[in-house]
């Protein structure tokens, strides 16, 4: 039998439509579900969920699961519709085998199931800052009626931590808060190389457990980062005041200098105050002397203007004078 192209093209696509169909509906669904994503250690927790779609995969599965809770009670109820047909309570981290049998064929054949885990927080193995320690909440597990294989359903995995004084989650905490400070001084372009170096100890400590450590550390790192950031804010403050006083030390070398000049007398007692007034003094002696020639010098000038302006009058008489002699001169009748 020989396929066209086009007929290869159809089957396949409806190859991928019937596997889509399957897949949608080829597993337990878990809703709703309530589970805490977070716990203190040595706290009592409650994970339920409710699966559906219990014969999605195969008719007949048994119900499994585990947890590391401790001092677990598993519930495990079977419901028709609104109905509960069948209830199961155990203790332990897992439940019998063979305990939740579910065959599609029975008379009470459940369509729904409604799990109950129970049990105490246990503590933490070990710790990691960059990887939380966290617990198996629930695995809830479709085992094959002849035990063929097993299929996870939902898995819960709970972060776990100690409230002490100070416990991990206080530590952990001061670093996330370390961490955002020190970055956000990175971001300002601020040197924190010693905060990182700071903080990395902090790591170290919360790691090996030693949580009083950790704080401390992290709050150090934090310091040295708000430190640097600030340095480097104030490094153009700084600059300005370096300005005022390159220009107050300016103001000062020039009084040294001035007081060298009057005899070095600022040197005798090092009081600044000492070689001003003694600058101060020769300038009086100076200023003295200026103010005489000054005054002089205010009589003199008057006197030269007024010579200066006789000067020109006179000019300007004798001209006249002079011009009035050409008119009247021999040329002219004596008799009019």
């Amino acid at each position: 039998m020989s396929w066209s192209r086009s007929s290869k093209l159809g089957l396949a696509v409806l190859l991928l439509f019937v596997l889509a169909a399957v897949g949608v509906a080829s597993a337990v669904s878990v809703t709703p579900e309530q589970a805490p994503e977070e716990a203190e250690v040595g706290q009592n927790v409650t994970i339920q969920v409710e699966l559906q779609d219990l014969y999605a995969e195969s008719s007949s599965w048994n119900f499994d699961g585990q947890t590391v809770l401790e001092n677990a009670t598993w519930t495990v109820e079977e419901y028709q519709g609104s109905n509960q047909v069948d209830t199961h309570t155990f203790q332990g981290q897992s439940p019998p085998n063979g305990e939740v049998t579910i065959d599609q064929s029975a008379s009470d054949a459940p369509d729904r199931l409604v799990v109950e885990i129970s049990g105490t927080v246990p503590i933490v193995d070990s710790y990691s800052y960059e990887n939380p320690a966290t617990f198996l909440g629930a695995e809830l597990v479709r085992v094959a009626s002849d035990g063929s294989g097993f299929t996870t359903i939902q898995e819960y995995q709970i972060h776990h931590y100690t409230t002490d004084d100070p416990g991990s989650a206080e530590a952990r905490t001061a670093l996330d808060d370390a961490r955002s400070t020190i970055d956000a001084a990175a971001s300002d372009g601020s040197d924190v190389s010693e905060a990182e170096s700071t903080f990395d100890d902090a790591v170290s400590a919360y790691d090996s457990g030693n949580f009083a450590d950790a704080v401390s550390l992290a709050e150090e790192s934090a310091s040295q980062a708000e430190s640097s950031s600030s340095d480097g804010g104030s490094g153009s403050d700084d600059s300005g005041s370096s300005d005022d006083g390159s220009t107050d030390g300016g103001s000062t070398n020039g009084t040294d200098t001035t007081g060298g000049d009057t005899g070095d007398q600022s040197g005798s007692d090092g009081s600044q105050t000492d070689s001003s007034q003694t600058s101060d003094g020769g300038q009086d002696a100076d200023g003295n002397s200026s103010s005489n020639d000054s005054d002089d010098g205010g009589l003199l000038m008057p006197i030269l203007y007024a010579l200066l302006g006789a000067l020109i009058l006179g000019v300007i008489v004798g001209g006249f004078y002079w011009y009035q002699q050409q008119n009247q001169g021999p040329n002219r009748d004596p008799l009019g």
